[in-house]
């Protein structure tokens, strides 16, 4: 896929069968972003563009079920700087999911 393009791919699935989640203790409100895939390849993929183009963003293995994995976005800055490159340009979203950020 062509680099360019990947940020739209990335889009695409994160608005398929992606979650935003706000977490609030007593002293922070965090904001989390998970994407959960049963195909390990593909979130590895995912998991390290991220990694390359943001320097953060882990690939997990859900301990419920052996053969589903996430990977995960945490802390209001990176879910922010995810947003800002995976909606640069848009003009085909999920709406209900851009609203949330």
């Amino acid at each position: 896929m062509p680099e360019n393009l990947l940020h739209h791919f990335i889009r695409g699935f994160f608005d398929g069968d992606g979650s935003i989640v706000e977490s609030k203790g007593q002293y922070y409100q965090k904001t989390g972003l998970y994407k959960y895939s049963i195909n390990f390849s593909c979130v590895e993929c995912i998991g390290e563009w991220l990694k390359e183009y943001f320097g953060f963003g882990s690939v997990v293995q859900d301990k419920r079920k052996s053969f589903s994995y996430s990977f995960t976005i945490g802390g209001d800055n990176c879910v922010e700087k995810f947003y800002n490159v995976v909606y640069k340009d848009a003009t085909i979203y999920l709406d209900r999911k851009y609203k949330r950020f």
